[in-house]
């Protein structure tokens, strides 16, 4: 099943470190042409002045708005499209409690999330 879902990994700055199988395969970029990127790559530009201002403060911070949400958010794919991947959201910290970086997990686009025009929360409560 965690074949189907992507995971992906950023520094505190929004550079990916983590780049899974499953990313590639719902994204279809390639690790090479993902790890050491911006999340720019899977932003839409339309979507990165809100995405970076809440990133950096979340980092800045430790605390984000999206614990505990699912939401459903526009990605870009390597061939240019731009599909609604449902996902999650955390934070990583270190051994001492400093954010080192951010992580999400992304599953499968579903039919039903298709032609809405930006993020959107889908359900508050993550496990379930």
């Amino acid at each position: 099943m965690l074949e189907k879902h992507a995971v992906v990994g950023s520094d505190r700055e929004g550079v990916i470190r983590i780049w899974t199988d499953g990313a590639t395969k719902l994204f279809g970029h390639e690790p090479e042409a993902a790890i050491g990127e911006s999340l720019n790559l899977l932003i839409p530009p339309a979507f990165r002045d809100r995405h970076w201002p809440a990133f950096h403060a979340a980092v800045a911070t430790g605390v984000s708005r999206y614990d505990g949400i699912v939401f459903a958010d526009p990605i870009v794919h390597a061939d240019g499209s731009v599909v609604i991947h449902r996902g999650r959201f955390a934070l990583m910290k270190d051994a001492e409690g400093v954010t080192i970086g951010a992580i999400s997990t992304w599953g499968p686009p579903r039919p039903e999330d298709q032609g809405f025009s930006g993020p959107r929360v889908v359900r508050r409560d993550a496990s379930s």
